[in-house]
């Protein structure tokens, strides 16, 4: 019942609104803004008191958020379609479902692997830009690589790269090798380092002629040899794989 959806979600608000003091202990250090270890772009460092068992991976994927107002081609989508993806339904529609998740398992990192937003219906970005703010709102780090659909955007695939950039708890680089969105991000407890996140792009997005996306779908070599660097780097930075 709509009552019950209402109560639900107050309960849901109200236990993300108690486990934020907690979430806020965290420190994100980035590479370019202060030290971290050697292999790494960004940190997420957590207190020393914590265990390694206790740490919180969150991964969210696919949600390929559309504006049904953005749309190219006429009869791309039915009636019912556009009028469920109206922008005013974008927390109905998967909003409402992150937040709900999130106050659920209160994660230390959240990842996000692509298809954030359909991209041929995000021409003017509105969309992409809302989901970074949104996202930014829970005050915790989280790290994006793009899908198949999000660089379709006629904004361009610049503009997006800045936009996480930009965004204040947002883990993102662009990287120097093929593609957009290759970099790596490193969990701390105390000065150890325990996990590693290897985020790459894995390119593919055919639907555009943005001359900066890779439209060929793969890891590339150059993709390779970056992981293995990082690799060794880590290893040497901390004496052990992580």
């Amino acid at each position: 019942s709509k009552e019950l959806d209402k109560i639900r979600k107050m309960r849901n608000e109200a236990d993300y609104n108690k486990s934020t003091s907690k979430s806020m202990k965290k420190m994100i250090i980035k590479s370019n803004r202060g030290s971290t270890i050697k292999g790494c772009d960004f940190i997420v460092s957590l207190p020393k008191e914590r265990k390694n068992t206790e740490i919180k991976l969150l991964q969210i994927t696919d949600m390929q958020f559309i504006d049904s107002a953005q749309i190219r081609f006429q009869g791309r989508l039915r009636p019912d379609e556009i009028e469920a993806w109206k922008k005013e339904n974008f927390n109905a529609q998967g909003g409402d479902h992150i937040r709900s998740l999130i106050a659920q398992t209160n994660p230390d990192l959240i990842f996000i692997t692509g298809d954030i937003v359909y991209g041929q219906f995000d021409d003017c970005g509105s969309t992409f830009d809302w989901f970074c703010s949104f996202m930014d709102s829970f005050k915790i780090p989280w790290a994006p690589i793009y899908g198949n659909h999000d660089n379709e955007s006629k904004k361009g695939v610049k503009w997006q790269n800045e936009r996480f950039e930009n965004s204040e708890y947002c883990l993102f680089r662009k990287g120097d090798v093929t593609g957009n969105g290759n970099y790596v991000v490193g969990v701390s407890v105390g000065d150890e380092l325990v996990r590693t996140l290897y985020m790459v792009d894995s390119n593919g997005c055919y639907n555009t002629d943005d001359a900066n996306v890779m439209r060929d779908v793969g890891i590339f070599p150059d993709q390779l040899e970056f992981f293995k660097r990082r690799t060794n780097e880590i290893l040497k930075a901390t004496g052990k794989d992580v």
